[in-house]
């Protein structure tokens, strides 16, 4: 007998505490009753039917009710399968006249079970099982039918998938099912239909052009086929194919998978209609030979790595209709020049990297972007001439890194932000205009640029927001300390109230690695930016951060040869990333009351030097490093003990330094002396 399994949902029944063993029987069920000796306490299984009594072809359920812990898990038997079968669910189907007995048996304990008898009936003179099957003789569909009688099959119409070069449409069943008299086994069977150059795949009507192993000069991609529609393009349609040059995409066609006409060393030309909703990736990838694509209107977008490495590209027609250049789209490409219409507000990451033949670019439309859009025009060599005619924000990280050509460039008024490595290694590119809002200088944006060594940073005649005075940029009208011209100017000795218009706010990067600098008055400083002091280490006087300062970024003060650090503000209740890390002279900390959590590396590699930190009672989290390599620290906690097993102290700080508890932030008795 095949053991059938069910996991289901259970209905535990209070029924008390049982002792020994009984049973007794109704009509339709039988109770088993036993001890369970390892608990004491009784177990329970019960059985029973929907229908006690079935018409041949009829099916009913079997109910389990349990009261001991199970899974669920049921195996189901039958003592006359030829009367009637049971399912791995517990569903029974009446077969013939006859009787049965169903048994249940519980899968994780086989000493209990319990069973019920079924009786089925034949009122009529006799009936037939009839089953359908596939082609592969996968199970579509049963049922049972009157003798003489036309079977009925109630099942979804079967279906088989087609082949790149078949396609298969159902055709009725291989046995005439009419005038039953016997059980019947029939299979589906279905009609074929060469596709001859042309390969398809699809179902219901739908299909997406595969493969195209034609002569023809000029590939027109079908939108019919089979009395359904084409509205698709599969994966390298053309591979393979030594005879297409030209591919048009009619309307109708809505979507073209990944990688559509990749690889082909043949293709020359294309011709993309505007009923294209969804471009995969990759779509001309290497086609060494194409040089012209026309983008008609309402395509939308150019998608990731449309033509990487298509090497002899020459002209792309840009529909009005364009907002999106996607990630790498002319990467590595042949493109000598490009101009992106005003309906274009996006540029994906390294979209026109590393492109050897362009020249000129130029962008009308107003241009939104973020921090992953970096390296758009890295790496081309022959660039000369970039035009911006609407707004951008930013130029993001290495946007025009290693453009050795380009001699010259005005950044558009609505730059703020010019992004790490930004113009690097533009060994050529002596003339730098600002912008009026350039404010936001990242890391390197002008190494290896002559315009930063011989004054070639230049402000523009309407420019109203900048100056420079001893060799710093000031932005925002004198508010903003932006960048550092000539570091041999910068005086020793900052105020930053007397500087400019009276500084609030010090830019990202503005004194990093700074020799000349050796102390620092942040009175009326509101904001001090990522890696502003960063590699100061002549700033050796004690550091105070006053209450003006809302704002630090991550590793504004590292490595510096400060020896105490007094914090007067609660910054938002962070102490950001690495911000004192590898301040070696560091001795002693205060961190006000409202700080309640220290970065990643706050105060990290300070090393042996640092042996005391006032933490205040707000303190809940310590991140990963805060105190790392700070092996003599003493933590002097403002809280109790059991105040401390509260905080969270991630990986990485455990057991590298020692606190002290309930030590109050206005005790200075323990601080060392000057």
């Amino acid at each position: 007998m095949k053991k059938r399994f069910f996991k289901g949902t259970l209905l535990v029944l209070s029924l008390g505490i049982l002792t020994g063993c009984s049973t007794y029987q109704n009509s339709d069920r039988t109770i088993l009753k036993s001890a369970n000796t390892e608990t004491g306490e009784a177990s329970l299984l019960t059985v029973r039917l929907e229908d006690s009594t079935l018409e041949v072809g009829e099916k009913t359920q079997v109910i389990v009710n349990v009261n001991f812990k199970t899974n669920g898990e049921f195996i189901y038997e039958s003592s006359d399968t030829s009367i009637a079968r049971v399912s791995e669910t517990g569903e029974i189907t009446a077969l013939k006249a006859g009787e049965v007995v169903i048994k249940v048996i519980d899968r994780n304990d086989l000493t209990r079970s319990n069973s019920t008898s079924l009786k089925v009936v034949d009122d009529i003179d006799q009936k037939f099982k009839v089953t359908f099957l596939n082609y592969d003789d996968s199970l579509l569909y049963e049922t049972v039918v009157e003798a003489g009688k036309e079977a009925e099959f109630k099942g979804k119409e079967p279906v088989r998938a087609n082949s790149h070069s078949t396609i298969y449409k159902f055709n009725g069943w291989d046995k005439d099912i009419s005038a039953i008299n016997g059980d019947t086994i029939v299979r589906a069977t279905y009609a074929e239909s060469d596709f001859g150059d042309y390969f398809f795949e699809g179902v219901n009507g739908f299909y997406k052009l595969v493969g195209y192993s034609g002569t023809d000069e000029v590939l027109t991609i079908p939108t019919s086929f089979n009395g359904g529609i084409v509205n698709g393009i599969g994966e390298r349609v053309l591979e393979g194919n030594t005879h297409v040059k030209k591919v048009i995409v009619p309307n109708g066609i809505e979507y073209i998978d990944n990688y559509a006409f990749a690889e082909n060393d043949y293709i020359e030309e294309a011709e993309i209609s505007g009923s294209v909703l969804t471009f995969g990736s990759h779509m001309f990838y290497r086609c060494d030979a194409l040089k012209k694509v026309a983008f008609h209107e309402g395509v939308v977008e150019i998608p990731t790595h449309c033509f990487n490495q298509a090497t002899a590209i020459e002209e792309v027609a840009m529909p009005s209709t364009l907002k999106r250049v996607g990630d790498y789209a002319f990467f590595m490409s042949g493109l000598a020049k490009i101009e992106l219409p005003a309906s274009v507000t996006s540029i994906g990451t390294t979209a026109f990297s590393s492109c050897p033949n362009l020249t000129e670019v130029i962008i009308n439309g107003n241009i939104e972007t973020k921090e992953t859009d970096t390296s758009w025009f890295s790496s081309c060599p022959l660039l000369t001439k970039v035009e911006f005619k609407g707004t951008v924000e930013s130029f993001e990280m290495a946007c025009f890194l290693g453009c050795t050509s380009l001699t010259e460039i005005s950044i558009p008024d609505s730059v703020v932000t010019l992004g790490a490595r930004c113009f690097s290694d533009c060994e050529n590119l002596a003339t730098i205009w600002l912008g009026e809002n350039t404010s936001n200088f990242q890391e390197d944006c002008f190494q290896g640029t002559p315009a930063l060594e011989n004054g070639g940073i230049k402000l523009k005649e309407t420019d109203k927001k900048h100056n420079i005075v001893n060799g710093i940029l000031y932005s925002d009208e004198g508010k903003t300390v932006s960048y550092i011209m000539d570091a041999t100017k910068v005086p020793e000795a900052l105020n930053f109230a007397s500087m400019g218009s009276g500084v609030t706010k010090i830019g990202d990067y503005a004194f990093y690695e700074n020799e000349n600098v050796k102390s620092i008055d942040l009175t009326g400083v509101t904001s001090v930016g990522v890696s502003a002091f960063d590699s100061c280490e002549n700033i050796v006087q004690d550091l105070v951060i006053p209450s003006s300062v809302t704002s630090i970024g991550a590793s504004s003060f590292a490595y510096l040869g400060i020896t105490s650090l007094k914090l007067e503000t609660t910054l938002d209740g962070i102490i950001p990333k690495e911000c004192f890390r590898n301040c070696r002279s560091l001795v002693s900390a205060r961190i006000p009351s409202g700080i309640t959590r220290l970065g990643y590396g706050a105060f990290g590699w300070c090393n042996n030097n640092f042996v005391e930190c006032y933490l205040p009672l707000t303190v809940t989290y310590l991140e990963e490093y805060a105190f790392q390599m700070d092996n003599k620290l003493v933590v002097k906690y403002e809280g109790t003990e059991e105040d401390w097993k509260k905080i969270t102290i991630e990986n990485g700080n455990a057991g590298k330094f020692t606190v002290e508890y309930s030590i109050p932030q206005t005790n200075t008795s323990e601080t060392p002396a000057e």
